[in-house]
């Protein structure tokens, strides 16, 4: 039987990443800023920190940290929405992302871990791991989400911008009497 969390992602809150289990219990929250290349997850019991994820600002890589074990995540390809990363156990698996689900699948091609959005603001999503699947998955998970977000996030401001753009040249052509 799959192990189901809840992930919850906020804007401004303390904690703006929360991981719940099934009966509401916080497992993990996280902190992160859109602006911030660093994600931090603490046990909510104790304040102390279970992982870090770090987002080198010009690489293709994520480094997750967790209890002195380095996870590094790498992007499969140039325009890929693919994560490889070797676990500690020495599996190698893969987060697939698309626009509202990510999901891990291992050197076999079963999929051992699954993140589904719900509604359309993606603040809300389950995350469903297979039987005896650890807790690096867990977070790397949460760190796939993080990245979708990040992508959607830059898309949209680059988006925004040339919206503006192109809304400043037209009321331009509109009112200048030299293009009439």
């Amino acid at each position: 039987m799959a192990t189901t969390y809840t992930l919850e992602l906020h804007d401004w809150s303390k904690h703006n990443i929360v991981v719940t289990d099934n009966a509401g219990n916080p497992v993990c929250t996280g902190d992160t800023r859109m602006c911030n290349p660093r994600v931090t997850f603490q046990d909510p019991k104790s304040e102390e920190v279970m992982a870090t994820a770090t987002f080198p600002m010009f690489a293709s890589n994520v480094q997750l940290t967790m209890r002195n074990t380095v996870l590094s995540m790498s992007k499969q390809g140039m325009f890929s929405r693919s994560y490889s990363f070797t676990t500690s156990t020495g599996e190698s698996m893969t987060w697939h992302t698309d626009s509202s689900n990510v999901t891990c699948v291992d050197s076999k091609g079963q999929t051992v871990a699954q993140i589904t959005r719900h509604g359309w603001t993606g603040r809300t999503r389950t995350i469903e791991l297979a039987p005896g699947i650890e807790e690096e998955v867990l977070l790397a998970g949460v760190v796939m989400v993080v990245v979708q977000r990040k992508r959607h996030s830059r898309r949209h401001e680059r988006l925004g911008t040339q919206d503006n753009e192109a809304a400043r040249v037209n009321h331009h052509l509109q009112y200048d009497s030299s293009f009439i």
